[in-house]
């Protein structure tokens, strides 16, 4: 005592001198091992402000303790008790020593010694009211067990039985209970086992502590005895057998009562192949009686098969059942595979086979060749063990190219009536076809855009070869690839790079030769067709130049097909309108003939009309183009000079002294070669803005139109003619203007003599041709106009069938009056004999 009030002593002396602390606290000695220490320490703030505090455990019992609150403010005068939380290992016997630390906000730090001595502490007290129990079948039983909290803190209690096979037939009122100290809680254990089950049965009870950490075990038993018990068992619960073979086995079942019994016994989920020879047994006492259990599997009955044998006793109706498993499988099922492709070329020695025994029995097999002729065994006998496979070949004695497939037969010595035959479908190819190339795609189409083309080729041989590849006089083609290895069978494409320009359209003939690395070849020919693209805006291009440039031939083809359109519809109608009866679609089929036989007239009479206005000295108004054109018509923002510089190639002015022939700009050109024209020379743009320019030129003469440069690369082509006029379009993104037409000249005097002479000549020819088209299309004109005239007399006196009938009142002419009702005067009832008189 003297010594605890000393220490006490030189605590409050320790305490006083703090600023702002005060700590009351309570040190228990003594701990218990696996379990918890809670201490409550009160920290007073001395001072009279405001003040933030921070607790914490250091020593050895720092990594078992939990304080809360671990910070926290106080006022001035103001406590708080702390609740500091130590969890003892489960060493018992050990001393354990540290610090509670209080820290105060202006730097104070106060640090409380705690010394503890863990020892073992009888935290579980359980109880049981019966550890042994007997019941009969079907019987549920209780235990009782009370469990009390020994420590001296709050505990949570779990429970649970072993062993875990026992789950479904074990229950608990209780999982899981929460324990203040002393305080003590009853746990039920209910048993509920089937009615087939008897014997003594063994438990743990198990109690597990939460805080503390501690486990208690408590054994319990439970001793069912047996009622109407007996034994049923089956010779082999696992068996495997052979297809068409007979596996018996005895099914025993054991009375263990005290007196006679029946068992009844039956077959669950079984195939039709199984069955009982005894499907009831008459059993005494402490004796046992065997049925026989016949399996039997039939031919293709291999598998895996489950079924129960179950015996139901006469008394208390208990049964029991025993699993069987049965495992049938083919003891010589046995395959062969053909280890060698389709196409076989017949300088290989061997064709390799494989025999696979896929059954349950190890033996030999005698192998033979049922076809084709030509192929043998060295040896005829293969043995192959259970589960194995067995390699070997057939020798080809000679090359059968006229067979088509491959018979081999294989039968167990043991058992030959088990034979099987594999056949393989297979061609032998001769060794010269045995690398054999060949070109899948022989014609192909191609445009003057195409650079490359690719060549599909396939290995039709029998076996994988090397090519290497090459073009016969290619001129305007080029191989870019030369050689790959093909297996049999196997796609592959050959890159052909082409070279189309200059060369005219048509249809080509080259040949593509593989060379194997043998040096056999294989000479593949194949077909290229050159055409030209269709290009709508070259095409209407050219039709408004052949328009500019010769307006009379243009003219001419317009109006005769015109003209020929409507010739055909006229007489098509004329046809149609022959043989229609009915009047309304006779007379819109006369509407039509008159107006495509009128059209057909106004087209002939334009082309006489072209023909003598071409043909006597007024076609110069063809090419007019006025005199006073400074610049093309202009939209807003652009605008074109009537000055034209000119070159050192190509020089553009108007003409002087030839204004009767043509009015405009004129472009002179040497007849051979390609020239620069600088359109920039000759259109501006007042904004500055970027131009983008478009030729339309006749087909005879080649124009390439640079953009970028303002250029335009002008080559006469064969058959151009000079004075060929050609238009320029200009656009700046925004507004598009049309150039007045550009006659091209050569810019040599005899070229022009040469080209004006052919133009004249020309000329002659087709004016003398146009005579003749022109009487020609005048006799038509008038043979069809004359038609026409007696269509419309024949319209006037239509045939009487077409006329309209007149109705059944039209031909009966006027009623007559009314008669009125009720009967006159002195007439009598009856009526009047003779047929009525017709009315005319």
């Amino acid at each position: 005592m003297k010594r605890n009030a000393v220490v006490l002593s030189i605590v409050i002396l320790f305490l006083l001198s703090l600023s702002s602390v005060h700590a009351v606290e309570i040190v228990p000695q003594n701990a218990c091992s696996c379990g918890l220490t809670t201490e409550s320490v009160r920290v007073v703030n001395q001072d009279s402000e405001k003040h933030s505090f921070t607790v914490s455990v250091e020593g050895e019992i720092s990594p078992f303790s939990v304080v809360y609150p671990p910070s926290f403010t106080l006022p001035g005068d103001g406590y708080i008790d702390v609740t500091v939380d130590v969890h003892f290992p489960c060493m018992k016997d050990k001393p354990y020593t540290g610090f509670i630390v209080v820290e105060s906000d202006d730097g104070s730090v106060n640090k409380f010694p705690r010394a503890y001595f863990t020892r073992e502490c009888p935290n579980i007290q359980l109880r049981s009211a019966s550890a042994l129990k007997e019941a009969s079948p079907c019987e549920p039983v209780t235990f009782r067990f009370d469990i009390t909290n020994a420590a001296p803190f709050k505990d949570y209690f779990s429970f649970k039985v072993l062993p875990e096979d026992y789950s479904d037939f074990v229950s608990l009122n209780s999982q899981k209970v929460a324990l203040q100290p002393r305080q003590t809680h009853t746990l039920f254990v209910t048993t509920s086992f089937p009615c087939d089950v008897s014997g003594k049965k063994d438990f743990t009870l198990i109690t597990e502590t939460e805080k503390s950490n501690l486990r208690a075990t408590t054994p319990f038993s439970l001793d069912i005895k047996p009622d109407y018990k007996f034994d049923l068992s089956v010779e082999d619960k696992s068996l495997s057998v052979c297809e068409q073979t007979r596996k018996k086995l005895s099914v025993s079942v054991a009375n263990q009562n005290d007196f006679s019994q029946n068992f009844h016994l039956f077959l669950e989920d079984s195939p039709s192949w199984v069955s009982l020879s005894a499907s009831s047994l008459s059993v005494n006492s402490s004796e046992t009686g065997v049925s026989e259990l016949t399996i039997q599997p039939p031919d293709g009955a291999a598998g895996s098969y489950e079924f129960s044998v179950k015996a139901v006793s006469e008394y208390g109706n208990i049964s029991e059942s025993v699993p069987v498993r049965v495992s049938v499988s083919n003891c010589y099922d046995f395959t062969l595979n053909f280890d060698f492709p389709e196409r076989v070329c017949c300088d290989a020695a061997e064709l390799p086979l494989v025999l696979y025994n896929n059954g349950t029995e190890s033996g030999r097999f005698n192998v033979s060749v049922v076809s084709p002729e030509g192929l043998s065994l060295s040896s005829d006998a293969v043995f192959v063990a259970s589960g194995e496979a067995k390699s070997f070949a057939l020798d080809l004695d000679s090359c059968p190219s006229s067979a088509d497939e491959v018979v081999i037969s294989v039968a167990p010595l043991d058992a030959p009536e088990l034979s099987k035959t594999f056949s393989r479908k297979a061609s032998f190819i001769k060794e010269d076809s045995c690398s054999e190339i060949a070109l899948l795609k022989d014609d192909f189409t191609i445009s003057y855009s195409n650079y490359s083309l690719k060549l599909p080729v396939r290995n039709i041989g029998a076996k994988p070869t090397y090519y290497y590849f090459s073009l016969v006089s290619g001129s305007w083609e080029h191989l870019e690839t030369f050689d790959f290895v093909l297996k049999p069978g196997e796609e592959a494409s050959v890159k052909l790079y082409l070279e189309p320009e200059g060369i005219p359209e048509d249809k080509y003939a080259l040949e593509l030769v593989a060379t194997t690395a043998s040096g056999q070849e294989f000479r593949l020919p194949f077909f290229i067709t050159l055409e030209k693209e269709f290009d709508l805006y070259e095409f209407l291009g050219s039709v408004y130049m052949s328009a500019v440039q010769n307006p009379c031939s243009f003219s001419y083809k317009v109006l005769l097909f015109v003209f020929v359109v409507s010739l055909v519809l006229s007489v098509a109608f004329s046809l149609f309108r022959s043989r229609c009866k009915r009047i309304k679609p006779r007379r819109r089929l006369t509407k039509l003939l008159r107006f495509f036989a009128y059209l057909s007239f106004v087209a002939v009479l334009a082309v006489g009309i072209t023909f003598l206005f071409c043909n006597y000295g007024l076609s110069s108004i063809t090419t007019y183009v006025p005199s006073n054109i400074s610049a093309p018509p202009a939209s807003p923002g652009q605008s074109m000079p009537s000055e034209v510089n000119q070159t050192a190639n190509v020089t553009v002015n108007e003409s002087e002294g030839a204004q009767e022939e043509f009015q405009g700009f004129v472009l002179e050109i040497p007849p051979e070669g390609t020239f620069e024209w600088d359109l920039s020379e000759v259109f501006r743009d007042p904004d500055a803005d970027v131009l983008y320019y478009t030729v339309i030129s006749p087909p005879s003469l080649e124009v390439e139109v640079n953009n970028e440069k303002g250029v335009a690369l002008i080559t006469p082509l064969e058959g151009f003619k000079e004075g060929s006029l050609l238009s320029v379009i200009v656009s700046d993104g925004e507004y598009t203007v049309s150039s007045p037409p550009i006659k091209v000249v050569f810019s040599s005097p005899e070229d022009k003599e040469t080209v004006s002479a052919n133009s004249r000549k020309n000329e002659e020819g087709a004016s003398s041709l146009g005579k003749y088209i022109f009487i020609a299309l005048l006799l038509v004109l008038l043979i069809l106009f004359f038609r026409v005239l007696l269509s419309r007399r024949e319209q006037k006196h239509e045939e009487p069938a077409l006329v309209k009938k007149p109705s059944v009142s039209q031909l009966r002419g006027p009623e007559p009056p009314k008669r009125k009702r009720g009967r006159p005067k002195g007439s009598k009832n009856k009526k009047k004999r003779g047929r009525p008189k017709k009315n005319e």
